[in-house]
């Protein structure tokens, strides 16, 4: 599958010292006028809102611009950045997992920027560079250290009249040795629209991402599910469970995640069909995801406000009071390069595909997309619970 480039949730953990070493780095070229014979810019703040965006900052408490990082499922991003007057004349990256990927020098342990990894000239000058950098065994989760470093000049009307070194803002690299610094970045998973673990009223209002829930009739969190609580919907006919925007799930490609643990086995008439994403006999004309009491089928249904395309599993018995991980995936142009349309999986195993039929519809901005919605009429209370919510924007298969 062709790699796409998305923006994804990052966590960057800044750690400010209070104040900065007094020992600054001296920049100057032959020709570069002395800045200390100028005067000094005003301090600049910028209003960095975007995760994973952090300050790069100058002469030790000068905003000049950013750094930038993300990743997708198969390269970090580091995006050198800046504003003001301000250009780019070098830049150097270190990337590793500990102090000893990165190279120091001196009894307190100085990075050196000239030895990182990356690192390139730019001239002209530049007020924007990115490094891109294979996560090779990098996977979601590892916490990186990425120390940013930047030669950077002021010009006004033309003229060259300042240069500093410049460091992306994070944690010192020592204490006792130059004001150095690196962030801590934790691989994310790549192309995740929706990620909530459904395990409390706050939680379902508060997605990780994506767009916040809406609970719907009468529900508890009563249940451990796998990494915590979940929710149990109570009241059937679809009366219950947690509503999200239908337009979070994508026409032509997607899948969509979770965790669930059963108490009872679907009966007719009176428990017969547990919905994960919406259910039979309601109205799903976005999407389905259920088990049917009906030959104790797991079913899969598409229609986008379309024709409707389905796959099935039959007779699936999963064991009780055990979390199951239950996934389905879809791409109308083949789903990792095959010829399967539509899949189901089970605690990450391939049980159901559907290589025939990919005419579903094409709009999803309308309709219902209800997480946890049962039926029948006497559903009554803890039939089964759901967790741990995600839906990505590309047909992921590894589960």
């Amino acid at each position: 599958m062709e790699s796409k480039r998305v923006p994804l949730a990052i966590l960057v953990v800044f750690a400010f010292a209070g104040l900065f070493a007094s020992c600054q780095e001296s920049l100057q070229g032959p020709d570069m006028p002395q800045t200390s014979r100028l005067k000094k810019p005003a301090e600049v703040t910028f209003d960095l809102e975007e995760p994973g965006e952090f300050p790069l900052i100058a002469g030790r408490k000068t905003a000049v611009g950013s750094v930038t990082v993300s990743n997708d499922d198969q390269n970090l991003y580091v995006e050198f950045s800046t504003e003001n007057d301000w250009s780019i004349a070098e830049t150097h990256l270190q990337v590793g997992e500990s102090l000893d990927d990165f190279p120091l020098a001196g009894r307190q342990g100085n990075p050196v920027p000239g030895k990182f990894d990356y690192k390139d000239r730019h001239d002209p000058l530049t007020t924007s560079y990115e490094y891109t950098i294979p996560l090779g065994d990098w996977e979601p989760g590892d916490v990186l250290m990425i120390a940013a470093h930047a030669s950077v000049e002021r010009w006004v009307d033309g003229e060259p009249v300042q240069q500093e070194g410049a460091w992306g803002a994070g944690e010192r690299f020592t204490t006792r040795g130059n004001w150095a610094m690196y962030s801590t970045y934790t691989v994310e998973d790549y192309g995740v629209l929706l990620q909530n673990s459904l395990s409390s009223a706050a939680a379902v209002e508060n997605s990780e991402v994506g767009p916040a829930g809406t609970i719907v009739g009468n529900v508890n969190f009563n249940h451990d599910v796998m990494s915590g609580k979940g929710l149990t919907p109570n009241s059937g006919y679809a009366g219950s469970g947690v509503d999200f925007p239908t337009t979070i799930v994508d026409t032509e490609r997607g899948a969509i995640e979770m965790w669930v643990k059963f108490y009872y086995v679907p009966k007719a008439y009176s428990y017969g069909v547990f919905g994960f994403v919406n259910v039979n006999h309601w109205s799903h004309n976005v999407m389905v995801f259920a088990w049917h009491n009906s030959n104790s089928r797991l079913y899969f249904g598409l229609r986008f406000n379309g024709a409707e395309s389905g796959v099935e599993l039959a007779n699936f018995h999963p064991a009780l009071d055990t979390p199951v991980h239950l996934a389905c995936v879809w791409d109308r142009e083949g789903i990792a390069g095959s010829d399967d349309y539509m899949r189901i999986y089970v605690d990450g195993a391939l049980v159901a595909s559907n290589n025939t039929d990919n005419g579903w519809g094409d709009d999803n901005t309308s309709g219902n997309f209800r997480i946890a919605a049962p039926w029948d009429n006497d559903f009554g209370t803890d039939r089964y619970t759901v967790a741990d919510l995600k839906i990505w924007d590309h047909a992921k298969t590894d589960f």
